[in-house]
């Protein structure tokens, strides 16, 4: 589980590095691009399955405070792991952007599954987070 988190950190790093930078928008790169990049980032440390499995939120929000308060988990008050509302606003230049990856990691020891589940279905939801203000790319100097 260890290096799932590892793998998932990594990926949406250089996933939401895209998005920063601009070069995202700039190439009119589609959700589905993005979440096939996040799923190929993934896989090269080790294999993950994504369908299914690999959840992606990009989200814009007014400011910092509101990004922080916008970002709670979406596992419902029964257990359950909650995608439905996942968005996908990569931002305009300067704008706070929030990158949330998410993988349902399904414990295989059964003992296992009730000490490191946090869902009421025995996985757990591995979750990585970037939140930045995109830079400046609408700029040219």
């Amino acid at each position: 589980m260890g290096l799932g988190q590892n793998s998932l950190d990594n990926a949406t790093s250089i996933v939401g590095r895209e998005i920063r930078t601009g070069r995202a928008q700039a190439n009119g790169v589609t959700q589905t691009e993005i979440f096939d990049a996040l799923c190929a980032q993934v896989n090269d440390t080790m294999p993950m399955t994504c369908n299914g499995r690999l959840y992606l939120d990009v989200r814009r929000y007014p400011s910092f405070v509101a990004a922080a308060a916008g970002t709670a988990a979406p596992i419902d008050g029964d257990g359950m792991f909650q995608p439905a509302d996942f968005r996908f606003e990569p931002g305009l230049d300067s704008e706070i952007v929030v990158v949330r990856a998410f993988y349902r990691w399904e414990a295989v020891t059964p003992l296992l599954d009730r000490v490191l589940a946090n869902t009421n279905g025995g996985e757990r939801i591995l979750v990585s987070t970037m939140m930045f203000r995109n830079e400046p790319f609408g700029v040219i100097s």
